[in-house]
């Protein structure tokens, strides 16, 4: 569920930023949650200000993706970890963090984005 969750918004987030970036608007409405998050880590990584690294975003999103399709198809166990009480409670948890880092990042993108316009 985190990861339909983390693809979701992600889908957020390109909504949000659709209107700065034409092959973003494409890719939302070509529905293929890597081009969009390919189209959106390029639209991020515009952003002077941001603090947050795209590619920390990504790696999070990356395994929250690979958890998913293991609970659809399990064949590995590298992932096993995850499914434990402690480790489903710390991957609760980041995963929090990352969704409001991902919030932050687009909020940030917005505004310097206008201050941009602006000057």
């Amino acid at each position: 569920m985190l990861g339909a969750a983390s693809e979701g918004a992600w889908y957020v987030a390109g909504e949000q930023l659709r209107h700065l970036d034409a092959r973003l608007a494409r890719a939302l409405d070509g529905d293929n949650i890597v081009t969009v998050m390919n189209r959106i880590s390029e639209v991020l990584r515009q952003t002077r200000t941001l603090r947050i690294t795209v590619d920390e975003l990504r790696a999070q999103a990356a395994l929250l993706r690979q958890l998913r399709n293991y609970g659809v198809h399990p064949r590995s166990d590298h992932l096993e970890r995850y499914f434990t009480d402690s480790g489903a409670a710390i991957l609760l948890m980041e995963t929090h963090t990352y969704l409001g880092r991902l919030t932050d990042a687009v909020s940030t993108c917005l505004t310097d984005h206008d201050e941009s316009a602006e000057e």
